[in-house]
């Protein structure tokens, strides 16, 4: 293995583990989705508003997946 393709697959696994932390999904105390962008800034969405928070807040992962019904 040369040393081009060492630095280009830390480059590679740098760059995910990046944007994984830059922008999450994250669940607040009500147990509402939002999304975070640098943890810092927080989306929350209800029902037909969107909140925006600012600063640093420790809120829980959110499921990755969410249990739905399949339409008929």
């Amino acid at each position: 293995m040369n040393i081009f393709s060492k630095v280009r697959g830390s480059f590679l696994i740098n760059k995910y583990k990046f944007w994984h932390w830059f922008f999450q999904w994250n669940q607040d105390d009500d147990s509402d989705i939002t999304f975070s962008v640098a943890g810092v800034v927080h989306f929350t969405k209800y029902k037909e508003h969107t909140v925006i928070r600012f600063g640093r807040k420790n809120y829980e992962r959110a499921p990755k997946y969410v249990q739905c019904k399949e339409s008929d």
